[in-house]
């Protein structure tokens, strides 16, 4: 019993080397543009992709299905919008913060919001071909 496992994410997701997760627990890595064959343990299966705090839907899976791995539509939209936003509070730290320490307290303190912020939309979108 097999499935496999397409990443077709685009020039986005180029530079990630994907986690593939069945029932939950971490069997392989997966490159870009990479075609995989996974063994299911039992069937059906669930599957999901990860990438340090990004992660996908869950699909249930069964054996000689093909599943893609694409990057959703609105995660670029909400990466380039929120990257703007985030460009911007920097400059405005720049001119409204006197010191150098509290201009660095506030771009950590954004920087971290940020990432948290980025960690909470679903990046990968795993589809049956």
């Amino acid at each position: 019993m097999t499935i496999t496992v397409i990443n077709h994410t685009n020039w986005l997701g180029n530079g990630s080397i994907l986690t593939i997760k069945l029932n939950g627990k971490k069997i392989v890595k997966i490159n870009p543009e990479q075609r995989l064959r996974i063994n299911l343990p039992q069937e059906p299966a669930t599957l999901s992709v990860s990438q340090l705090g990004s992660k996908s839907n869950h699909l249930e899976v069964q054996d000689g299905e093909i599943i893609e791995i694409t990057i959703k539509k609105v995660t670029s939209k909400i990466f380039f919008s929120s990257l703007l936003t985030f460009n911007i509070l920097i400059l405005l730290t720049n001119m409204f913060f006197p010191t150098i320490s509290s201009k660095m307290a506030t771009i950590s303190i954004l920087g971290v919001i940020y990432i948290s912020l980025l960690f909470q939309v679903k990046w990968y979108q795993l589809k049956k071909v």
